[in-house]
């Protein structure tokens, strides 16, 4: 696996766990919910995980060679 991609999915995992975690302690200690919308819930989360992680390395990819360049513009031009 790319060592960036890897470190951007633990990056989501680190933003999304703890708000998973409150929301399943809430809805198995306060609404009980049926086991289909929990697994629903869960499947969610785990899409978010990957989705942030691929849109966080693609706009690491994208935006920081063209923030260089333009940095680098704006060094030779002032």
């Amino acid at each position: 696996m790319n060592p960036q991609l890897k470190a951007k999915i633990m990056e989501s995992l680190s933003a999304v766990l703890p708000i998973t975690g409150i929301v399943l302690a809430l809805s198995i200690l306060l609404v009980p919910l049926d086991v289909g919308t929990v697994m629903m819930f869960i499947i969610g989360a785990v899409l978010l995980i990957f989705g942030m992680s691929m849109f966080q390395l693609g706009a690491e990819i994208a935006m920081s060679p063209l923030g260089e360049g333009i940095g680098v513009q704006l060094s030779k031009t002032l």
